[in-house]
């Protein structure tokens, strides 16, 4: 082989592509920042003598899908979402099986996927493919020796257990957050004022006023008025809607529907 095929050889075993991923509820409670990810995964393959750009002969698909700067970029994505069926994850599937790549560097396994069923079925494909997975704060390079195998078999389930337990563990806190009144989002409904108890937690609590209308337009609606009779008579009686115009049909349907409470 001749100097020039094994400088070729060389510099494309060191081609490398970066990945960052992180889901919506994360962003929101967890503070993990995809920008501090990105830079660990560009320090990390500078140490390492990994080039994150493809080589200039690389053409074809794998050129034009190959992201500025080396790093892929899935934010508000679940762990639990296989990596084809995210934007970015799509992308670097096609540069996984392409062999325009020889490494994948993210941070964390659960970065990459907290998919059991994934994980495993993507570990098959670097086999396959010849490239290796380094997780930058698990020990780096993820070996292909039987010890490596079993550490990420248990890397994977406890990936997976932890998206279940992230999963339960958010849905128990909303329905504590709305059991006790507190405000999680979107517009006040009508009926209820917006306030901010001791504690500084935004919270509802019942409007007298809207009530009273809302009480009113239930007994215009079970004597047997229409939507839009129903809305003429609030008016007429001078109980306005918040934008102080005409009642709408899906107002009154709203209000004079709506389980109270």
């Amino acid at each position: 082989m001749s100097k020039s095929s094994r400088r070729k050889n060389q510099k494309q075993t060191n081609i490398a592509v970066g990945y960052t991923r992180v889901s919506t509820t994360e962003q929101a409670v967890g503070g993990i920042s995809l920008a501090s990810q990105c830079d660990s995964i560009r320090r990390y393959a500078e140490a390492h003598g990994l080039t994150l750009a493809l080589d200039p002969g690389t053409s074809g698909l794998a050129a034009s899908i190959y992201p500025d700067g080396g790093v892929f970029v899935d934010g508000g994505i679940s762990g639990g979402t296989d990596l084809i069926h995210r934007p970015c994850g799509a992308k670097l599937a096609v540069l996984i099986q392409s062999g325009a790549i020889s490494h994948v560097i993210t941070t964390t396994l659960d970065r990459f996927s907290r998919s059991n069923r994934d994980i495993t079925n993507w570990a098959y494909e670097f086999q396959e493919k010849g490239v290796s997975l380094h997780l930058i704060e698990e020990g780096g390079l993820l070996k292909s020796s039987p010890a490596d195998k079993l550490m990420l078999s248990l890397r994977s389930g406890l990936a997976q257990w932890q998206r279940e337990n992230i999963g339960l563990s958010t849905k128990s806190k909303l329905d504590f957050k709305r059991r006790n009144g507190e405000k999680l989002g979107g517009p006040v409904p009508y009926g209820y004022l917006f306030w901010t108890n001791k504690e500084g937690v935004k919270c509802l609590k019942i409007d007298p006023n809207e009530q009273a209308i809302i009480q009113r337009a239930r007994e215009l609606r079970a004597s047997g008025l229409s939507y839009r009779k129903i809305g003429a008579k609030l008016f007429e009686e001078n109980h306005r809607p918040r934008h102080q115009g005409p009642w709408s049909h899906e107002a009154i349907r709203r209000i004079t529907e709506e389980k109270e409470g």
